[in-house]
C-alpha cells in the first residue's frame, strides 16, 4: 500500500470509529497506524476500542505492539499474555508475537510464544519459517526462511547410520523431527506427546559393536528404558543379547517368540525349519539386526508409548541373529492386542491433554474477565466457570474464584443474599488448601468477615509472598474494611508498582485519594484505571465526583454518565448513581428542569433504597428545589417519623420557602431528641430571626462551632444581618470584618459586608462587595439579589432583571427575589412577567403583604381592575398600610372613575410620604377628575418640582386647559411631548401631545403669532410620524387660517395622498380651489367629499360651491 493510500485508509477508518466507537474496526486503524511508524496513536485508538471489546484478542495483541514500540516493555508483555490467554489455542497469536519481538530484538522474550506455538502447530510453515531463524540465531548462522522438510534436515543433527532393518525411512523421518524439536528449544514434558509407537527406534543410539554410554538430555530427569514387547529377531551366529556394560543375559528381559532359547508357541509346528543362509543384503521387512534397549537393572518397564516419559538412559544392542522361519499371520495375531492397547492408551492421553488445556484456558478466561471488574466481566467469568465445572466438578482453585466471585456480585453489586449465600456454602466447602488461601480470604472480605483472625491471616499471607501484588491489594481492602487508610493507601501503591495494570486497584486509590481531598492524585489514579479499562463504570462515577469536586471538566463528566446509561450491563444501581451526577451537573449548569428529571429517573430506578431517596432529598435540598424535598420527605417521614435528619430537612425547606412561623413549630417533635447541633442551631436561629426574635436568633447563631464549618460561615452571616435588624450598625459591621478575616475566600463575609454597607448608605461600597461576593462564590444568590436592588434604585432596569434571573435561577424561592423581581418588572412595563413573580411568591407565603400589593398594581396595569381591588383590599388585611399600598389603592380607585374615594385615600398616602412625586400625581389627576381645579394644579405643580413626570405634565395642561389658559396648557402639552421623547415613549404618544399642543395655540386665537406657535408643533408632530395624515392637515389647515394659500396646498395634497378619503382634507382643498377658480378640480374634490357620505354644515357648503360651480 503506497504512503497516500496508507493515508486515505487511515482518515476513512477514523471516520468511520467517530460514527461507530463500538466498531471492531479499530484493530485494522491500530495496526495502520503501527505500519505507519505512529505507536502513540495506535496506543490511544486500542484503549478507547478495548474499553467496547475487552476480549478481543487482536486489540490486545496491537496494543502490546504499542506499548513495546514506546519501550513500555513489561507492560506490552503483559498485553501479549492477555491476547494469548484470550486466544490460546490460535498458533498464529504465538507465532505474531513471536515475530514481533524476534524483529525488534526481544529474541529472549520470543522464545516461550515460539515452544507453544510449535506445540500447538509442529507442521505450520510459519511455526518452522520462524524456528529456523531462531536456531541460526542461536548458532551464529544467518537465518534464512525455508521449507519445513529442508529446515528439519538442515537443522538435524548429523545421526549415526541406521540399524539396517525394515523401518529405515520412518527412523529417519522420526529422528529429523525429534532432533528439531530439541534444537528449537521445545519440550519433551507430558505437554507436548510425540505419537505413539510399538516399534521405537532411538537414532541416539551408536552403530552395532559400538559402546553408548546413557544419554542425558539437558534440564529432564533420565527415565526407565523397558524391553520392547516383542524383540527383534537374534541374528545368526550369536548366543544372545549381551549389554555392552553388564555381560550376560538379560534376567529382566523375557523370553520372546524370537529368543533361540524360549519354548514353542502352542501354535508353531514342533518341528524346525532350517535357518535361512546369511546374505549380503539388507534384511527384508522382519529380519536382519533391530536395535533393542537393554533396561537396567532394579528398573520397572516403561508404558508402550515411549515419549510419555521425560527422558531417557538407553544402552545399544548388537543384533541378534533370526531363530528361524516365521508367519506373518502369527505375527499380527500378536500385535492385534497391543496394537489395541497402545490406540486407546494414545486416544486417553490426547484427550487428557485437551481436556486440561481447556480446563486451563477457561480458569484463565475467567481470571482475566474478573479482572475487568465490570458486570459484565463478571457475567463472563460465571460463564467460564460454570463451563469448566462441566469438566472438572471439583476444580479447587475454579471454586475459590467462583466463591469470591459470588461474593464480590452480592457486595458490591448488590445487597443479593441469594448470592452471598451461595458463596458462603462453597467457602465453607473448601479444603484449607495454602493455593487457595488468597482468594477464600477475599471471599471472606466480601462476606463481611471482617474478624482480627481475617486481617491476621492475610498478614501471614502477605509475609509470605510480599511481593505478590494481589495478596498487596488484598491486604489494602482488608485495611481499607478496618479504616486504616495510609496502610490500604501504601499496599495499593506496592502492589501498583509490580503490577499497574489492576484496574480495581487503581479505582480503589483514586477513591482513597479523593476521600482524603487529595483531588489531583485522585484524577490521575482514576484515569489511569480508565486507561486500563474505559467502560469501568465504578471508576467513571468516581472520577464524576472528583470533577464535580473541582469544578471542572464538568462535560466530559456528564459524557461519562451519559456513556453509562447506554451500557448493556449495567446495575440499576449504577444507572441510579448516574442520574444522580447528572442532576447535579444539571443544577450547577442552572437546567433545573432537566435537573428534576434526573431526579425522578433515579427516583423510579431504586424507589425502595432509603439511602438513596436520602441522598435526593439532599441534593435537592442543597440546591433550593424544595417542591421535590416536600414530596420526597413527606414520604420518607411516613415510614420514618421519628427519623431526625428529615425533620431537620422538612424544617429548612419550610425556612427557604418564608414559612418560618410554621417552621418553628416543627421543632417540637425533636425536643429530647439527639440532633446535629449546628444544623439544629442554625436553623431555630433564621426561623427567630425572620420572625423577628432577634436576641433568641443570636443566641443560637452564638452556639454554633467552628468544627462544622459549613453550618458556622452562614451563622455568622446570619449574625450580621440580625444587628442589622436591630439597628446595631456598629456592632453588625465589627461581626462582618471579623468574619471576613476567619474566612478570606468565602462569598457570605463579602456579603454581609455589604449589607452592612447597603444599611449605611454607602452604595458603591455595597456594590463593590457584592461584586467580590459573587466573583468568589457564582452561587451567592444574596449577593445577586443586593447589585440587582441598588441596579434599581439607580433605574438600571434591565441590568436588575438579569441579575435577578440569575438569583432565582440558583434559588427559585427566595421571597425577596422573587418581590424585587416583580417590582423591576412593573417599572419596566411588564406588567404580565410581574404578576407571575408576585403569584410565586404568594403560593408560598399567601399573606404576603407586599406580594398582593404588588399583584395589585401588575393587575390595576393590565386593566383588570376588580381583581386589582380584590387584591389590594387582601393586603390592607394583611396589614398594608404603608404610602405604596395606600397610593395603590388611591390609583384603582381612580381608574375605576372613583375619584372622591381616589382623593382621600391619596390625601392619607400623601400623608405618610410627602415629598413622594407619584403619589401628588395621583392626587392631581383625582382632583382634577374631581373638579377641584385649584387643588389640582397645586398638587400637580408640587409634583413636577419634585421630579418632572409625564403624567404630571399632562395633568397639568388639562388642568390649564380646563381653566382657559390655553397658551399655558399648550406650553404644558409641548413640555410633556418633550418628556415623552426623552422616556423614549412610542411616536403615536409624542404625535398626540405636539397635537394637543397645537392645537391648544389654535384654540388661544387665529393670529398669526398663535397660528406659528400652532404650525411649529404641527411641524413637530409630522416628522415624528411622516406616514400620518393628521399632522400633515393640521399643518395644512393651520397655513389656510393664516391665508397662505399657496403653503397650505401641497399640505393637503400630501395629506391626501397618505388618506385619500380624508373628509376634512377634500373638503378644504375642495374650497381651497374653488376660490382660486379651480373649477374642475374643486368639482372632483367636493363630489368625492360627498361620495362619502358627509352631512352637516360641510356637506351643505359642499353642495353650494358645486351648484355655483354647474
Amino acid at each position: 500500500m503506497s504512503e497516500y493510500d496508507g493515508k486515505a485508509e487511515i482518515q476513512k477508518l477514523e471516520e468511520h470509529l467517530s460514527t461507530h466507537p463500538d466498531s471492531e474496526r479499530f484493530v485494522e486503524l491500530a495496526s495502520l497506524f503501527l505500519a505507519s511508524d505512529r505507536p502513540r496513536d495506535a496506543l490511544r485508538v486500542c484503549e478507547k476500542g478495548m474499553g467496547f471489546h475487552p476480549t478481543l484478542p487482536a486489540g490486545h495483541l496491537n496494543y502490546g505492539k504499542a506499548l513495546v514500540r514506546l519501550n513500555q516493555i513489561e507492560e506490552g508483555i503483559k498485553a501479549f499474555e492477555r491476547a494469548c490467554a484470550l486466544a490460546s489455542t490460535d498458533p498464529g497469536v504465538w507465532t505474531e508475537i513471536a515475530a514481533f519481538l524476534e524483529e525488534h530484538e526481544h529474541p529472549e522474550m520470543a522464545r516461550p510464544y515460539i515452544d507453544r506455538a510449535l506445540a500447538l502447530a509442529p507442521n505450520d510453515p510459519r511455526v518452522l519459517n520462524l524456528l529456523s531463524a531462531r536456531v541460526g540465531l542461536d548458532s551464529g548462522e544467518a537465518p534464512a526462511s525455508l521449507e519445513p522438510e529442508v529446515t528439519a534436515k538442515v537443522k538435524a543433527p548429523q545421526d549415526p547410520a541406521p540399524v539396517a532393518g525394515g523401518f529405515g525411512e520412518w527412523e529417519e523421518k522420526a529422528t529429523g523431527e525429534a532432533e528439531g524439536q530439541f534444537q528449537g528449544g521445545g519440550s519433551m514434558g507430558e505437554d507436548e506427546p510425540e505419537p505413539p509407537t510399538l516399534y521405537v527406534s532411538n537414532p541416539l543410539l551408536p552403530e552395532s559393536g559400538q559402546d553408548a554410554g546413557p544419554l542425558a538430555f539437558p534440564s529432564h530427569t533420565p527415565f526407565p528404558t523397558a524391553a520392547p514387547t516383542i524383540a527383534d529377531p537374534v541374528p545368526q551366529g550369536t548366543d544372545g543379547v549381551v549389554s555392552p556394560i553388564r555381560s550376560g543375559p538379560r534376567a529382566t528381559e523375557p523370553p520372546t517368540i524370537y529368543s533361540p532359547d524360549s519354548a514353542s508357541a502352542p501354535w508353531m509346528t514342533q518341528e524346525p525349519e532350517p535357518s535361512p543362509s546369511p546374505r549380503e543384503e539388507p534384511p527384508t521387512q522382519y529380519q536382519g539386526g533391530h536395535p533393542t534397549v537393554a533396561a537396567q537393572a532394579n528398573v520397572s518397564p516403561p508404558t508402550m508409548l515411549a515419549a510419555s516419559a521425560p527422558a531417557v538412559t538407553m544402552e545399544a544392542r548388537p543384533p541378534v541373529a533370526a531363530s528361524g522361519s516365521f508367519s506373518y499371520f502369527k505375527v499380527f495375531l500378536v500385535l492385534i492386542p497391543f496394537l489395541v492397547v497402545g490406540l486407546g492408551l494414545g486416544v486417553w492421553v490426547a484427550l487428557r491433554h485437551i481436556r486440561a488445556d481447556k480446563i486451563a484456558d477457561l480458569y484463565e478466561q475467567a481470571r482475566s474477565s474478573m479482572a475487568l471488574d465490570t458486570l459484565a466481566g463478571y457475567n463472563d467469568a460465571r460463564e467460564a466457570l460454570d463451563k469448566l465445572f462441566d469438566l472438572d466438578s471439583e476444580h479447587l482453585p475454579a471454586r475459590a474464584l467462583k466463591a469470591l466471585l459470588l461474593a464480590r456480585l452480592g457486595d458490591e453489586y448488590g445487597p443479593n443474599l441469594a448470592l452471598s449465600e451461595e458463596a458462603r456454602r462453597l467457602v465453607d466447602s473448601l479444603a484449607p488448601v495454602p493455593e487457595i488461601q488468597a482468594t477464600v480470604l477475599w471471599a471472606r472480605l466480601h462476606l463481611n468477615d471482617t474478624d482480627t483472625k481475617l486481617r491476621e491471616q492475610a498478614a501471614a499471607l502477605l509475609a509470605a509472598a510480599p511481593e505478590d501484588p494481589h495478596i498487596l491489594s488484598l491486604a489494602a481492602e482488608i485495611d481499607l474494611r478496618f479504616a486504616s487508610a495510609e496502610s490500604a493507601r501504601k499496599h495499593l501503591q506496592d502492589s501498583l508498582q509490580r503490577d499497574g495494570a489492576q484496574v480495581r486497584v487503581l479505582y480503589q486509590l483514586g477513591q482513597l485519594e479523593r476521600m482524603a481531598n487529595k483531588l489531583d492524585q485522585a484524577e490521575e489514579a482514576l484515569m489511569r484505571a480508565l486507561t486500563v479499562n474505559g467502560l469501568h463504570v465504578r471508576t467513571l462515577l468516581a472520577l464524576a465526583d472528583v470533577r464535580l469536586a473541582r469544578g471542572k471538566d464538568l462535560e466530559q463528566a456528564r459524557a461519562d454518565m451519559a456513556k453509562i446509561l447506554e451500557l448493556p450491563q449495567v446495575t440499576d444501581r449504577q444507572k441510579a448513581e448516574a442520574h444522580l451526577r447528572l442532576a447535579h451537573l444539571s443544577f450547577l449548569s442552572l437546567e433545573r428542569p432537566r435537573a428534576v428529571l434526573e431526579v425522578r429517573a433515579g427516583h423510579e430506578l431504586l424507589p425502595d433504597d432509603r439511602d438513596y431517596q436520602l441522598r435526593l432529598m439532599r441534593l435537592c435540598l442543597e440546591f433550593f428545589e424544595l417542591d421535590e424535598v416536600a414530596v420526597r420527605t413527606e414520604k420518607l417521614l411516613a415510614a420514618e417519623p421519628d427519623n431526625v435528619e428529615l425533620r431537620l430537612a422538612a424544617i429548612e425547606n419550610l425556612l427557604h420557602r418564608g414559612k418560618a412561623q410554621e417552621a418553628l413549630r416543627q421543632f417540637e417533635p425533636l425536643a429530647g431528641k439527639k440532633v446535629p447541633a449546628a444544623r439544629f442551631y442554625l436553623a431555630r436561629g433564621e426561623a427567630q430571626r425572620q420572625l423577628g426574635k432577634l436576641d433568641a436568633a443570636l443566641q443560637d447563631f452564638e452556639r454554633l462551632s467552628k468544627e462544622d464549618s459549613q453550618y458556622y460561615v452562614r451563622g455568622r452571616a446570619a449574625t450580621v444581618v440580625a444587628l442589622i435588624q436591630k439597628d446595631d450598625l456598629d456592632a453588625a459591621r465589627r461581626a462582618a470584618l471579623a468574619m471576613e478575616r476567619e474566612f478570606p475566600n468565602e462569598g457570605l463575609s463579602q456579603w454581609a459586608l455589604g449589607m452592612v454597607a447597603l444599611a449605611r448608605k454607602n452604595e458603591r461600597a455595597a456594590a463593590t462587595a457584592f461584586a467580590e461576593a459573587l466573583r468568589r462564590n457564582s452561587r451567592c444568590h444574596e449577593a445577586a439579589i443586593g447589585l440587582a436592588d441598588l441596579a434599581q434604585a439607580h433605574q438600571k432596569l434591565d441590568e436588575a432583571a438579569d441579575l435577578l434571573s440569575r438569583a432565582l435561577a440558583i434559588h427559585p424561592y427566595d421571597g425577596r427575589g422573587r418581590l424585587l423581581l416583580g417590582q423591576v418588572e412593573l417599572r419596566r412595563g411588564n406588567p404580565a412577567v410581574a404578576e407571575q413573580a408576585f403569584a410565586r411568591l404568594l403560593l408560598d407565603q399567601p399573606g404576603h403583604a407586599q406580594a398582593l400589593v404588588g399583584l395589585a398594581e401588575a393587575l390595576l396595569l393590565q386593566g383588570q381592575l376588580d381583581k386589582a381591588e380584590r387584591s389590594i383590599r387582601m393586603a390592607r388585611r394583611s396589614g398594608a398600610d404603608d404610602a405604596k399600598a395606600l397610593s395603590v389603592e388611591g390609583r384603582i380607585l381612580l381608574a375605576m372613575g372613583r375619584f372622591f374615594p381616589a382623593a382621600r385615600v391619596l390625601k392619607e398616602a400623601d400623608a405618610k410620604d410627602g415629598r413622594n412625586p407619584s403619589i401628588l400625581t395621583d392626587l392631581g389627576l383625582a382632583l382634577l377628575g374631581a373638579r377641584n381645579l385649584s387643588q389640582a394644579e397645586k398638587a400637580l405643580r408640587q409634583s413636577l418640582a419634585i421630579q418632572r413626570q409625564l403624567k404630571a405634565q399632562e395633568g397639568l395642561a388639562e388642568v390649564l386647559a380646563l381653566r382657559g389658559q390655553h397658551s399655558a396648557a399648550a406650553a404644558a402639552w409641548e413640555k410633556a411631548a418633550l418628556l415623552a421623547q426623552r422616556e423614549k415613549r412610542p411616536a403615536p404618544e409624542c404625535v398626540r401631545l405636539y397635537l394637543a399642543g397645537g392645537r391648544a395655540w389654535v384654540r388661544q386665537g387665529t393670529n398669526s403669532s398663535n397660528l406659528a406657535q400652532a404650525r411649529r408643533l404641527f411641524s413637530a408632530a409630522a416628522k415624528l410620524a411622516p406616514e400620518d395624515p393628521v399632522p400633515v392637515f393640521e399643518l395644512a389647515a393651520a397655513y389656510d387660517r393664516d391665508d397662505k394659500l399657496d403653503r397650505a396646498r401641497p399640505y393637503y395634497e400630501k395629506a391626501l395622498a397618505l388618506a385619500p378619503e380624508h373628509p376634512e382634507a377634500l373638503f378644504r382643498l375642495g374650497l381651497l380651489e374653488f376660490e382660486q377658480h379651480r373649477d374642475a378640480r374643486a368639482k372632483e374634490l367636493l363630489e368625492k367629499f360627498l361620495a362619502g357620505g358627509a352631512k352637516g354644515a360641510n356637506a351643505k357648503r359642499a353642495r353650494e360651491v358645486l351648484r355655483r360651480i354647474k
